[in-house]
């Protein structure tokens, strides 16, 4: 299956958005849109980017290909627009926006010293909700019952899940939440929800229940050492929109203090 891109991996690239070189009018510049990516926050494109007046294409690629090794007509120097990152040295290009726009203007500067702007238009793709966490609630699960995680299940392709044990922070700069282990739900081809196998130190059963699905997770006496668990659920979806590849992408976050009544007791 092929695997999802977090876009907040994406937006941790190194962007090259914002340069001052100017180039001569003149380039014609047309665009093949390979895919969009959608979540709560933003959104990212992947673009080829061709030029009609040279009769030069940037060819598809699977990251075989370096952009020093196309012609200096396709190989831009930069790209600007408002509200939007591009990637320069990879392609296809990785376009950035904080917003949902369907419509960016880029002016481009290849390196052949030719400038042009290109309008791009993008079919709308609606991000869905985030799997709503149904359990364990805070204040209302005790001891054993933190281990089991339910989750609502939103239509998704893939299911990422995480936990995260954390100790105190020591205020040494040190991550205090080091011990994390990551579970991958897919569907299958019947149609139904499997747990990928993950060499995770802690083991974990899937179930589905009614609307949720749950899982359970084996950490034993372990939560006794910790102060924190921290669940995230990533979901993803591929789909298509006027043959255009889209992935939506949501998360949802559950902190759970695990030592409370001991806190309480210190400060009495």
């Amino acid at each position: 299956m092929k695997k999802f891109l977090p876009i907040f991996l994406i937006s941790m690239m190194a962007f090259s958005a914002c340069n001052n070189s100017s180039g001569t009018s003149g380039a014609e510049i047309s665009y093949r849109l390979e895919s969009i990516t959608v979540n709560d926050e933003e959104l990212s494109f992947q673009i080829y980017l061709e030029r009609e007046d040279l009769r030069l294409i940037q060819p598809d690629n699977d990251g075989n290909l370096l952009i020093s090794e196309l012609p200096i007509g396709v190989r831009p120097q930069s790209i600007v627009s408002e509200g939007l990152n591009c990637i320069l040295d990879e392609f296809p290009h990785v376009c950035t926006a904080s917003d949902m726009e369907s419509v960016h203007s880029l002016t481009i500067v290849f390196e052949d010293n030719m400038e042009g702007i290109l309008e791009v238009k993008l079919p709308n793709v609606e991000p869905f909700n985030s799997p709503e966490i149904t359990s364990p609630i805070i204040g209302e699960t005790k001891g054993s019952e933190m281990s089991r995680l339910k989750f609502e299940e939103i239509g998704a392709d893939q299911y990422i899940v995480t936990t995260s044990l954390c100790y105190p922070y020591a205020n040494d700069g040190v991550n205090p939440c080091l011990d994390s282990e990551s579970f991958e739900i897919i569907k299958n081809n019947d149609g139904e929800f499997v747990m990928e196998d993950n060499p995770n130190f802690y083991s974990a059963e899937l179930n589905k229940r009614g609307a949720d699905l749950e899982l359970l997770f084996e950490f034993g006496d372990d939560l006794a050492y910790y102060d924190t668990l921290i669940y995230e659920v990533a979901a993803s979806k591929i789909g298509e929109v006027d043959g255009v590849e889209t992935f939506s992408e949501s998360k949802s976050e559950l902190e759970i203090p695990l030592n409370e009544e001991d806190e309480v007791a210190e400060e009495a």
